[in-house]
């Protein structure tokens, strides 16, 4: 919750809750209330019915109250563990951990950013029915939390959302509120089909490095993204893709797309040809890797309107990418390192799965990357950094 423009009345209800636990500890179940800051888009929760009555009289222009997020048994004081609160006072948003570890860190490593407000209320020690969710905006660190599973499960299935899933926060011994339905969103092959991606708009430091022409050097390079940081994007041409290729991608949790069935030039064919190198490919693919390909490059980029209207029948998106490094034409590792003097934030970087000296430059590419503030991710979690477009 920010605390820019708080009035005196909020904060003092704050300070209430702080000095007086029994506020925030009255016996039998205990709603937790939530508000949602339209301004900022960051949620803020509280125990405490003096704070929730001062955030809905004070700041009802800035916060809007989306009601009960959860209750919890607060008579159960055996197996229970307190919910630690943290006051950011640089983006004015709070913080909330029951994991003891995570507490200390957050206070020897982070003090000079969170300031620590004591036990918000208290949780369940061991698992429960009632999990709460954990999400972290990418975009500007702060966290959301959840009880409720459909809206968890929305969250996630939302790639353009800048929420990412953490896992299970805590749990509480108490009730979940039956939630509205929530609406699906819009896929994202949807929003933006024809559109040839060359990465996000954003900010953050982040980029995404595709390989296309795989499978083939696949273990190595990922083999060094462990090492040295990130996540690569692969896409690989549908009947070169083997059982083994299939399980090392699954069992790393690789991200693998579509480059065609075959690596044909597909601006002799027809419609039904083009959409028989698609079909196989995704085949070919889901079968072995276990997950149909979301992104989907031509061979050799060549992309026409009419391929992009049926990779849209297909649920696909189009990879297009910022900067080609051309690693085919045998440039030399130095020459590839240069590249990425001064990285683009949320630029696509197409490189070739084969290419002895692209591997050879990987290492001195993402240490450099890394001295930088710079880090790796594939193309879907791009989608969660900005909108996505052509440079």
């Amino acid at each position: 919750m920010r605390h820019r423009g708080m009035t005196i009345g909020l904060l003092a209800a704050t300070v209430a809750l702080l000095l007086f636990p029994s506020l925030a500890h009255a016996q039998g179940l205990m709603p937790i209330h939530r508000f949602y800051n339209s301004r900022s888009g960051v949620h803020f929760y509280t125990a405490n019915e003096g704070e929730k009555q001062a955030v809905q009289t004070q700041l009802a222009s800035t916060y809007r109250y989306e009601g009960v997020a959860y209750s919890i048994d607060s008579s159960d004081a055996v197996n229970s563990t307190p919910l630690h609160r943290f006051y950011n006072f640089r983006s004015g948003v709070y913080f909330y951990t029951a994991n003891e570890g995570e507490k200390q860190a957050v206070q020897t490593q982070l003090a000079s950013t969170y300031r620590y407000e004591g036990v918000a209320y208290s949780v369940s020690a061991t698992p429960t029915p009632y999990p709460v969710f954990r999400f972290m905006n990418v975009r500007n660190g702060v966290h959301f939390y959840t009880a409720c599973q459909s809206e968890r499960d929305a969250v996630v299935a939302d790639l353009l959302s800048p929420l990412q899933y953490e896992g299970i926060a805590f749990y509480i011994a108490g009730s979940v509120p039956v939630a509205p339905p929530i609406p699906a969103p819009t896929p994202v092959w949807q929003r933006f089909k024809g559109l040839k991606i060359e990465g996000v708009q954003t900010s953050n430091k982040v980029i995404a490095m595709d390989f296309d022409d795989g499978p083939s050097n696949y273990k190595t390079i990922t083999e060094i993204f462990e090492k040295y940081g990130g996540k690569p994007t692969f896409f690989w041409v549908g009947n070169r893709v083997t059982t083994s290729a299939g399980q090392y991608a699954a069992a790393h949790g690789l991200e693998v797309d579509s480059h065609s069935w075959s690596h044909s030039s597909l601006s002799t064919m027809s419609d039904s040809e083009k959409l028989s190198q698609i079909d196989q490919a995704d085949a070919r693919i889901t079968q072995l890797v276990g997950k149909k390909p979301l992104w989907f490059r031509a061979p050799y980029n060549d992309a026409s309107s009419s391929l992009l209207s049926l990779l849209a029948s297909r649920q696909h998106l189009y990879a297009d990418q910022y900067l080609m490094t051309r690693d085919y034409t045998g440039l030399s590792s130095s020459q590839l390192i240069q590249m990425f003097d001064t990285p683009k934030p949320g630029a696509i970087y197409l490189f070739h799965e084969g290419t002895s000296n692209t591997v050879a430059a990987l290492p001195t590419i993402l240490t450099n990357l890394k001295k930088k503030g710079y880090r790796v991710v594939t193309n879907t979690e791009l989608l969660r950094y900005g909108t996505p477009t052509s440079f």
